[in-house]
């Protein structure tokens, strides 16, 4: 269904757009400009580890950041193949859960939960970067995208708020019989705990890391209009990608294809932008991505192969194995 979806999106988009006016537009793009998204976007892994690592750190536990900036980068190619925007966030646990030497209690829930604050407060900071520059936006005609941009801003706080919140916690176990029956789902108990690793160093230290992340995927859209000959407010971009970031969470399309170039057409022809070309910096957004899942896919595969070889072959095993 995801897939048949995707199709529809990309071809109803194409055909609105103009196949022929889209890559037309792609053709004229700057090399070096998109060379350096592709470098810029390597740098987010590294800045996304070191904030995955804050919060295992929270969980007390302790991971390289090589290992995580590995991590990451496999993500990213199962982010590509899996039909889901958050499927190397699957992988991602399981590379890392798959380790558990019964040093911690509920390790799997403490990885899963360090994943999932990992992705959350990367989303979080970057509504709160966009409502940040409302009151300079106002001059904008875009007040329905600075609204949906400021409603979901309130929503994810409130939500995060509560969930940290001790006392709303304790209160909704004792009262609501149905969230004290989920807390004590096996699994869930341990994600309930874990909740109490995150303090406010945690949380202070992981909203900085974030601010970079986002400020450097903010450039990176920035960069790739430049490509395009695009010369715009900054504004906009501060207001616009925090939603187009949000479409990728929505579980409709396979890698929130179709539906993240339909909002880069919404969004950046309010700006000026024409739609060929608004299409063709969604599209190349992807590519760099895609290009970043690629080098994850290769890495993936170069360990395993590494870790084949050194197993024992069946020639050099002893009689009694």
């Amino acid at each position: 269904m995801k897939l048949s979806l995707t199709v529809l999106l990309l071809g109803m988009l194409l055909r609105l757009v103009g196949w022929r006016e889209t890559w037309a537009t792609l053709r004229r793009a700057h090399p070096g400009y998109l060379g350096l998204a592709v470098l810029l976007y390597m740098l987010t892994m590294w800045v996304r580890a070191w904030r995955w690592q804050v919060f295992l750190e929270g969980q007390g536990i302790r991971v390289s950041v090589s290992r995580l900036t590995y991590l990451y980068f496999v993500g990213s190619f199962f982010n590509m193949v899996l039909p889901s925007g958050m499927g190397g966030d699957v992988v991602k646990y399981y590379e890392l859960a798959r380790h558990d030497r019964g040093d911690h209690a509920h390790f799997r829930a403490r990885v899963a939960s360090s994943v999932l604050a990992d992705r959350m407060c990367g989303l979080m900071v970057l509504f709160l970067m966009g409502t940040a520059v409302v009151p300079w936006a106002r001059g904008l005609d875009v007040k329905m995208t600075l609204a949906l941009l400021v409603a979901l801003t309130v929503v994810s706080i409130a939500g995060v708020a509560l969930l940290l919140n001790k006392r709303v916690r304790a209160w909704a176990e004792t009262h609501i019989p149905l969230a004290r029956a989920l807390i004590n789902r096996r699994g869930i108990r341990g994600l309930y705990a874990s909740l109490d690793g995150y303090t406010r160093p945690v949380l202070v230290r992981a909203t900085l890391y974030s601010l970079l992340f986002n400020m450097l995927i903010i450039i990176i859209n920035v960069v790739i209009g430049w490509a395009y000959n695009v010369h715009i407010d900054l504004l906009y971009y501060l207001i616009f990608v925090p939603i187009f970031s949000f479409t990728l969470a929505l579980p409709i399309s396979i890698n929130g294809l179709g539906v993240r170039e339909g909002a880069y057409v919404a969004l950046f022809t309010q700006a000026g932008v024409a739609q060929s070309v608004a299409l063709a910096m969604s599209l190349t957004f992807y590519a760099v991505t895609l290009a970043i899942g690629l080098m994850g896919g290769v890495l993936y595969a170069v360990e395993n192969a590494l870790t084949l070889r050194r197993l024992p072959q069946p020639g050099e095993m002893g009689e009694d194995s």
